[in-house]
């Protein structure tokens, strides 16, 4: 009867597979921020152009309203300020992604390795099977053969 292959080092697999689990999941939601924070900048952009349409308006009117146009300024500085910062926030958001990327990256390589290492010692495990099994059918012929020799 072939023995059951067991692996020595499951436990070590089923810690380093948890571990690129996590690094994945903060892969993710870093991802998720970057996004957040590109569409910030995107309605940011949109509501500067929006007001810079209405401020030509106003400004192009019969009798323009220079506290609308004031305001209008004020909101398109803020609006820029607004961008500013979250640009500063991307570009720091976009470094931590790059170094937790490179984690992952680790923590896939160290997975596979062990992995790697399992189906190696399945493949000698199961070499080492067949082996046996030949050598037992070896036995059993000669066994026959001598039987048969001894009697005939």
């Amino acid at each position: 009867m072939a023995k059951r292959f067991q692996f020595r080092l499951e436990a070590v697999l089923k810690v380093r597979k948890r571990k690129r689990d996590e690094a994945r999941r903060i892969v993710a939601d870093r991802q998720r921020r970057i996004g957040r924070i590109a569409e910030r900048i995107t309605a940011c952009r949109n509501g500067i152009g929006e007001a810079v349409e209405e401020s030509r308006r106003v400004q192009h009117a019969t009798a323009p309203d220079v506290t609308a146009l004031r305001r209008y300024r004020s909101y398109i500085a803020a609006m820029d300020r607004a961008i500013g910062d979250a640009e500063i926030a991307m570009s720091g958001e976009r470094d931590r992604l790059r170094e937790e990327q490179r984690q992952l990256a680790r923590a896939n390589k160290e997975v596979k390795a062990i992995e790697k290492l399992r189906e190696r010692q399945l493949a000698r495990h199961c070499e080492q099977e067949r082996r046996a099994d030949r050598a037992e059918g070896d036995e059993i012929s000669l066994q026959l053969h001598r039987r048969a020799r001894i009697t005939a």
